[in-house]
């Protein structure tokens, strides 16, 4: 169930989404609030999954509610929700899962959850990643647009000339970049280079299975995708995927 506080200071708005929301299989409202200093303690209160958070709110605007509730609660997912496309830039900055423009349309709000919904089954299947690394993103370039990734969404990435294709929780993304030139942008204690073809996310790992005499395949927690790795890595990922156990408990 992902637990959902809508955080809008128009009751038409906030009303319009909750029906919304409610027709949704395993979502659940469990408020609004109509301002910022509202939200903060409701968070406290609730400790919902997700906030939808309305930029324009009397008092405290929804960007620094979101600082606020940040703190409060790293692991919450924030999807800012407005009429103006200007506050992306500065809604990333804070780590908000997604940005959604006015007016609500239903299949994006959809899309959102639904990703949002993955996530948390990866989470609560034992995905337990360092709380100083769930910030980091990293930019991808695809041929239509610029994407924000949370590096910590990302399972895998696969070359397959002459693209490179980033597998994630929320779906599949292409890119023109190298495997090379996104090795270096990635956070090296939690990526690890296991083919001239792939790379993988440790905290992802499940099982490592024999392929052949010069070759296994990695197989993922919750996720059907497999990689291959070279049998001159098996020691050095075994080292890496200890490691990152030690650093999670």
């Amino acid at each position: 169930m992902l637990r959902a506080l809508i955080c809008e200071d128009q009751e038409e708005n906030a009303r319009f989404l909750e029906e919304m929301l409610k027709e949704m299989e395993e979502v659940e409202v469990v408020g609004w609030a109509p301002d910022g200093v509202t939200a903060v303690n409701m968070v406290r209160k609730l400790s919902p999954d997700v906030v939808f958070m309305d930029i324009g709110l009397p008092g405290m605007d929804g960007l620094s509610t979101t600082e606020i509730i940040k703190t409060i609660d790293p692991d919450v997912f924030v999807v800012v929700t407005t009429a103006f496309t200007s506050y992306a830039l500065d809604a990333y900055k804070l780590y908000v899962y997604d940005y959604i423009v006015k007016p609500y349309d239903r299949v994006r709000v959809m899309k959102t959850v639904s990703n949002m919904m993955k996530l948390k089954k990866i989470k609560d299947a034992g995905v337990n990643i360092p709380s100083e690394k769930r910030r980091e993103k990293i930019v991808i370039k695809t041929r239509e647009e610029i994407i924000f990734l949370d590096q910590q969404d990302i399972v895998m990435v696969e070359r397959e000339d002459p693209k490179s294709n980033i597998f994630t929780a929320r779906g599949e993304f292409e890119t023109y970049d190298s495997l090379n030139a996104l090795e270096r942008r990635l956070d090296r204690e939690m990526f690890f280079r296991a083919h001239r073809s792939y790379i993988v996310n440790i905290y992802y790992v499940d099982k490592i299975v024999n392929y052949s005499r010069k070759l296994y395949t990695i197989r993922f927690k919750n996720i059907e995708k497999t990689a291959l790795l070279s049998y001159t890595k098996v020691n050095d990922i075994e080292t890496s995927i200890r490691q990152s156990s030690c650093s999670c408990s």
